[in-house]
């Protein structure tokens, strides 16, 4: 990817709910992962989460959020909340782990007799 330019701006501080750390992220980094929830969710209050989210797992990683982004890239709605869920639990303790349920279909004989 292409380098961001972090001197405009200043840095945002994001507030782990674990342990009350505080940690600092760049402005411009915020933006992109941003602009890429925003785009991909189209919900924003859950792009704010997913946000601040996957900042949380790369700091406790040790691994770069674009590069963690970039496994993302090019998913549909569903398969980022698929993907933002497994990377949530790995931070989360194995009493509190997250789920993603599947779509619940109706009784086929039920189903048939519902006029449309």
């Amino acid at each position: 990817m292409a380098s961001i330019n972090d001197t405009i701006a200043a840095p945002i501080t994001v507030r782990d709910p674990r342990d009350g750390s505080d940690f600092a992220i760049t402005q411009g980094e915020y933006d992109v992962v941003l602009s890429f929830f925003v785009d991909s969710i189209k919900d924003p209050v859950l792009a704010q989460l997913f946000t601040s989210a996957i900042f949380l797992v790369a700091e406790s990683s040790g691994e770069n959020v674009l590069t963690l982004l970039e496994s993302l890239k090019g998913s549909s709605p569903g398969e980022v909340a698929a993907i933002m869920t497994y990377y949530m639990n790995t931070i989360r303790s194995s009493s509190t782990l997250l789920g993603i349920a599947p779509l619940k279909l109706p009784n086929y004989y039920a189903a048939r007799n519902v006029l449309p």
